[in-house]
């Protein structure tokens, strides 16, 4: 009997299946079919933990990561309840209602999430613990009424020539909060700062030496001048206007009398993009059994890349953090990887990464979804 389900047929009657069991991926129709198969095999129906199971790196995405999360989380709620059961057992003092939340988000942090997707982005906290969490500083500037950002900035070294050698790791700079309103530019220049003045007294070779020159020399060509142009000033490019002209435009300075780059650049902004499913009833996180339809995150873009393939929005120095994040999906604090044309020409062509269009606004929550921890 063909089948057109995604899942294959059911291991139990030979009908379309549409679920498969969490933990063994058994597929089955109907929960008849389901439980018969647990009473047979034993088996739990939950899913192994992320840290439990053997994947490969090009696997890791927003499925499992939000699996590890919902099994950090739940051993948070096991050691709440616990410490409830000994304040009960007068065996721990007992504490004040509403003090120290164990698993859920202090009023700052409700706050930063509100107030992040106020100005269009849609911004996702982990689980206390872990290390991207430990390192965000975001905070909401309650006096001026903006969002004050931590951002990493991953500096890519050129090409290898030899395309047979590893890959060379990018240098990550993390920056203090810095507020919505700080142009790209600024941004930047902090990053190459901080690199300079923590690699101060180390002798670098020439190849590095002309890199870290040749970025400054690009980035000053976007230096704002003394007097700032008014907002309305700004010339936005169109939205349809093509990918290739796209990343031209964008990476050319505002008309204001500062110098003009060549025609194509030699270093190109890059903001990953950040794919995560449609929101879902929190009530479905108490089933057993994941529907198929709903394990895939959504296309970002109407052209599919490889499956090896990385997506990014490109940006613009000369534009605001708030300009740059509207409609994008954050984890925890923006990430912009700087990356030079040849090197970014070359892993393109390859399929390594893939350009997509960054949306104009965030979509509409649907009604019962929840915001993501």
């Amino acid at each position: 009997m063909a089948s057109t389900s995604r899942a294959g047929l059911c291991a139990g009657c030979s009908n379309p299946a549409k679920y498969k069991c969490p933990r063994c991926a058994y597929p089955s129709c109907s929960l008849a079919c389901s439980t018969a198969h647990k009473t047979a095999t034993s088996c739990s129906g939950i899913a192994l933990p992320v840290h439990a199971q053997a994947i490969q790196a090009t696997e890791w995405g927003w499925g499992p990561m939000m699996r590890d999360q919902s099994y950090i989380s739940s051993v948070s709620r096991k050691a709440e309840e616990l410490g409830k059961q000994l304040a009960a057992d007068k065996l721990l003092p007992a504490r004040n209602a509403g003090e120290g939340r164990l698993d859920e988000r202090n009023d700052k942090e409700d706050l930063l999430v509100r107030e992040a997707r106020a100005e269009g982005v849609d911004l996702v906290l982990l689980p206390k613990g872990m290390s991207r969490r430990a390192r965000n500083a975001s905070r909401w500037d309650y006096k001026g009424k903006k969002v004050d950002w931590t951002t990493e900035i991953l500096l890519h070294p050129p090409s290898a020539k030899d395309p047979r050698a590893p890959p060379q790791q990018p240098l990550i700079v993390t920056n203090q909060p810095l507020p919505s309103t700080t142009t790209l530019y600024f941004l930047l220049k902090a990053a190459m700062d901080t690199r300079d003045r923590k690699g101060k007294g180390k002798e670098l070779d020439e190849e590095d030496a002309k890199l870290r020159s040749e970025q400054k020399a690009w980035l000053e060509t976007f230096a704002p001048l003394s007097v700032p142009q008014p907002a309305e000033a700004v010339e936005v490019p169109p939205a349809d206007a093509r990918e290739d002209a796209k990343l031209s435009a964008e990476a050319s300075p505002p008309q204001d009398g500062s110098t003009a780059p060549s025609a194509d650049p030699p270093f190109v902004i890059l903001s990953p993009v950040v794919a995560i499913p449609p929101r879902i009833s929190s009530s479905s996180h108490d089933d057993d059994e994941l529907s198929t339809s709903t394990t895939a995150p959504p296309a970002t873009s109407t052209t599919t890349p490889r499956p090896s393939s990385k997506s990014y929005y490109t940006m613009s120095p000369s534009d605001t953090l708030r300009k740059s994040l509207v409609g994008t999906t954050l984890i925890e604090y923006p990430t912009f990887e700087i990356w030079s044309r040849e090197a970014f020409l070359r892993a393109r062509a390859l399929g390594a990464i893939a350009v997509a269009e960054k949306p104009e606004s965030l979509p509409q929550l649907p009604q019962g979804a929840f915001s993501p921890m």
